[in-house]
Formats: C-alpha cells, sequence, structure tokens
C-alpha cells in the first residue's frame, strides 16, 4: 500500500499553444506527461480560464475525477466529485474548464502511452464501458462513530466498483477488500490517518490487489472518501500489463503543440 499527500507529488507544467493552454500537473505515481511503468495518477489542474482538452481517448482503462472548480464534459456539467470511467480506447471529451478554471484527478492501474486525438485516431477507437458518475460531499456526514457506504456504480463481474465511504468524526473502518485489478483512495473531503499517516483532502491511496483492506480513521472533522476499484486483468486491451495495446513508447504522445518541463 502506497500513501501519498498532494503536498507530496511531483510537480510538472505543460504549455500548449491550443486551446488547453497552461496546465499544472501533480504526480502521485508514475509521471504525468509522460511514461513510466507501473500504476499512474496525476491531478491535473487546468488554469487557463476556459481551457478546452479535446475529444480523444488512451489506450489504457481509467477514472477521472473532478477535485477542483467547474466546467463540462461534453454537454454535461463538472463540478466536485463527479468522476467518469473509460475503458481503453473509448473516447470522450471535449472536457472543458469555467473562466475561473478546474482540476481533476486522471487515475489508471497502468501508465498509458499518450493521447489519442479524435477525430484522427476513430479507425483504432471503440466504443466500450463509459460510465459518468457523482459522489455527492455536500450530504451530512453521519454521527460520531459512524459511516455510511454509498455503493456508486458496479461495473461489472470483472469487480470494476466505486463506493463512497462517508465516515464521521473520530470514527474507524476498514475499507473496501481489494478483489479486483487493483485500487485508488481518494479523500474528497476532510482528513483520515492510515497506517499512522495523516492524509489531508486530495490525498490519494494505492492498494494492490489481494492486499488487506486499510484501516481509515477519522478526527473531529470526519471525511469522505471516493474507493475506485479497476476490473481484474482480462484479455481485453489495454486492461493490465499482459494485454497492453502498444508496447512502452520512447516519446510519450502529447497532444499537438503541448510541451511538458
Amino acid at each position: 500500500m502506497q500513501l501519498v499527500r498532494i503536498d507530496e507529488t511531483a510537480q510538472r507544467t505543460a504549455v500548449s499553444d491550443g486551446p488547453q493552454g497552461t496546465t499544472k500537473l501533480y504526480a502521485y505515481f508514475g509521471m504525468a506527461g509522460g511514461f513510466k511503468e507501473g500504476p499512474q495518477a496525476y491531478l491535473v489542474d487546468m488554469v487557463t480560464p476556459g481551457a478546452r482538452i479535446d475529444a480523444h481517448y488512451h489506450d489504457v482503462d481509467q477514472f477521472q475525477v473532478i477535485a477542483r472548480g467547474h466546467g463540462r464534459l461534453g454537454a454535461r456539467p463538472l463540478k466536485p466529485v463527479a468522476l467518469h470511467y473509460a475503458d481503453a480506447f473509448t473516447p470522450y471529451g471535449p472536457i472543458v474548464a469555467s473562466q475561473e478554471g478546474m482540476a481533476f484527478h486522471t487515475i489508471r492501474n497502468m501508465s498509458g502511452t499518450g493521447y489519442w486525438a479524435m477525430p484522427d485516431n476513430k479507425a483504432t477507437s471503440k466504443r466500450d464501458r463509459y460510465h459518468i458518475m457523482m459522489f455527492d460531499i455536500e450530504r451530512p456526514l453521519p454521527a460520531a462513530g459512524q459511516s455510511e457506504r454509498e455503493v456508486i456504480w458496479d461495473g461489472n463481474e470483472d469487480r470494476l466498483r466505486v463506493v463512497g465511504l462517508r465516515i464521521g468524526a473520530n470514527a474507524e473502518i476498514k475499507s473496501e477488500n481489494s478483489d479486483g485489478g487493483g485500487q485508488y483512495l481518494l479523500v474528497c473531503d476532510g482528513a483520515v490517518t492510515i497506517d499512522g499517516k495523516e492524509l489531508p483532502q486530495e490525498s490519494m491511496v494505492r492498494v494492490e490487489p489481494g492486499e488487506d483492506a486499510p484501516v481509515i480513521k477519522t478526527g473531529a472533522a470526519g471525511a469522505q472518501v471516493l474507493v475506485m476499484q479497476f476490473g481484474k486483468m482480462t484479455a481485453r486491451l489495454g486492461s493490465g500489463l499482459a494485454s497492453r495495446a502498444f508496447p512502452p513508447p520512447e516519446v510519450y504522445k502529447l497532444p499537438a503543440g503541448t510541451k511538458v518541463a
């Protein structure tokens, strides 16, 4: 199990001469805007007012979770904590930030090889699982010492799953069993302690398949935690290392006109 606070992330900046503008990247696991074998999770902060990431797909399964600000995904309005899941090769977008900007987490079981723009790469795209969800953090927390579990999405028999945990003050609970292909916990509100480490809002935890479920403790403010579990690896391309569609790239494929440093 790996536990990372937002202030422990590796930071980079992407600058585009297109509508994406300037983007701040904060890598929890793996590399943001580049390839590094293993799990990949990072925060994308769209700081340019009205920035737009055009429709595209990736060659691995992924979740994306709205952390701050507002915008839209296609015609669908976005705010915290909206999230969506896309199977590998499934197109989505555009992602458009409001004039105040928007930040979202990109979460993958393994590093992708880059950004595949639409409609240029339509011939290799697919229309597999795609789902938009909402974890409502405006709902009141349960009483002190208590917790509530909300199944937001039960994706398939491969154990793809999204669960929201609302945890009252001064509580201790066991998180979800890691019985799929790998799991992430995201602290969406409040703060928790896991394995003796304090994890404030926007902290992330990586739990490997079959690893013991984390024990989550809260303080006086309580917390709301999103648990995202990938499905078990299958023969479907992009679902795991053994089914990687493309080999590790010599150069990570970025949107046209984009540089990362």
